[in-house]
């Protein structure tokens, strides 16, 4: 009697806490599936609103040549050469306007200079000044946080020559003689020094005394601005 007592006792002792454990999880269950229930209802009855996925983040789009020209120009409306600036602006928006900007790259700059170069017959200083706008352009896109990086600013300029001749008609000398004469009487002497040298400006109110050569018929010139002889002949 004691030993059916003493199992009993074991065994209500092993099973309680399984019994427990069941009844917990079903009161759970149970609970979850009339939450579930209750907010059923009140979705259909239009009290909570649907969940749906957040939609994706709209993509930003492409950033063109022709965008980067816009921003240059504003960024250029009170430079004292815009027109000169936008004119070639110009010409390069109907070139690589609609190209992607982040996709450029110095060999495509270099490229599109070297064809049209070709196409327009350009000098090397024309040649110049457009990748000098080309430069400009990314170079204001990087300030502004466009680009990380501007392809035109490690590409090599060519060497210019902008030597002329040419030299006034005996015509054009006389007539301009005379409106001197008429106006400006004290910068004949200049004007004539200039006319049979061929100086600039700067280069001759630099002059003085003991830069002409009588023998051999030279003026020296003092800081030119090209690699050319630094001495300027006397026209005969």
């Amino acid at each position: 009697m004691q030993l059916d007592t003493r199992l009993g006792n074991l065994l209500d002792s092993e099973l309680r806490p399984r019994r427990q454990a069941s009844s917990r999880e079903g009161w759970i269950a149970g609970a979850g599936e009339e939450t579930l229930t209750h907010r059923r209802h009140q979705k259909l009855d239009g009290k909570i609103p649907e969940l749906r996925p957040p939609a994706p983040a709209p993509v930003a789009p492409a950033i063109t040549v022709s965008d980067l020209i816009d921003t240059a120009i504003v960024s250029t409306a009170s430079h004292q050469s815009k027109k000169y600036l936008h004119s070639k602006f110009g010409r390069i928006r109907g070139g690589l306007g609609d190209r992607i900007a982040t996709e450029i790259t110095q060999s495509d700059l270099v490229q599109w200079l070297d064809e049209t170069v070709e196409e327009h017959d350009w000098s090397n200083a024309s040649r110049n000044r457009y990748q000098a706008a080309l430069s400009l352009i990314f170079r204001i896109a990087v300030t502004n946080k466009k680009l990380v990086q501007n392809p035109a600013s490690r590409i090599p300029h060519l060497q210019e020559n902008n030597s002329r001749s040419r030299h006034l008609s005996l015509d054009e000398e006389r007539a301009l003689l005379k409106a001197l004469e008429a106006r400006f009487p004290e910068y004949i002497p200049i004007v004539v020094l200039a006319i049979h040298t061929g100086p600039r400006r700067s280069e001759l109110f630099r002059a003085v005394v003991g830069d002409y050569d009588f023998g051999t018929r030279k003026m020296a010139i003092h800081q030119t601005k090209t690699r050319n002889s630094p001495h300027s002949g006397m026209c005969r």
